[in-house]
């Protein structure tokens, strides 16, 4: 059954309102904190064929400036078409996300040492300054021929 537990300063210092007369003292609950979302520096290596949908799923769940740095070898000429589905699409429309075009191969230390966005007047990074770094499994990789048993040793080589 259920139970009650009651604090008080002795145990006949309270009694239980049935319901036989009102009491006067209205109280009310502290209102519910809600956590505040921190602004978060993610870094997305590699590509995949559903990363406007990635994108814009991560977008409904970060606080508003966040950013997203795509680190890839893709064009960022091609990315905006592939983020499009080449026209079957419409643009992302972002509400939090702030996103960051890198061309480079993860799979280079030079590339990953100095990460430099190409659309955002120069603005470098380190990797020790993101909160999250996801490895995708590079989909343009497999696109050019290579096989899914490779496209997995890219993804831990990355690591």
């Amino acid at each position: 059954g259920d139970k009650i537990l009651v604090l008080a300063e002795d145990n006949d210092t309270y009694e239980v309102n049935d319901g036989s007369y009102e009491t006067n003292k209205k109280i009310e609950s502290p209102p519910a904190a809600e956590d505040a979302k921190q602004v978060e520096k993610i870094m997305f290596l590699g590509w995949r064929r559903d990363m406007a949908d990635l994108i814009t799923q991560l977008d409904g769940y970060v606080a508003k400036g966040s950013e997203l740095w795509l680190f890839n070898t893709v064009p960022v000429e091609e990315r905006n078409e592939l983020l499009k589905d080449q026209g079957h699409k419409s643009e992302l429309k972002l509400d939090n996300l702030l996103v960051y075009n890198v061309v480079g191969n993860p799979l280079i230390r030079r590339d990953l040492s100095r990460i430099v966005s190409v659309d955002h007047a120069g603005e470098t990074v380190s990797l020790d300054e993101f909160d999250s770094i996801l490895i995708l499994a590079d989909s343009v990789s497999i696109e050019n021929g290579a096989t899914v048993m490779s496209c997995d040793s890219r993804s831990l080589s990355t690591l």
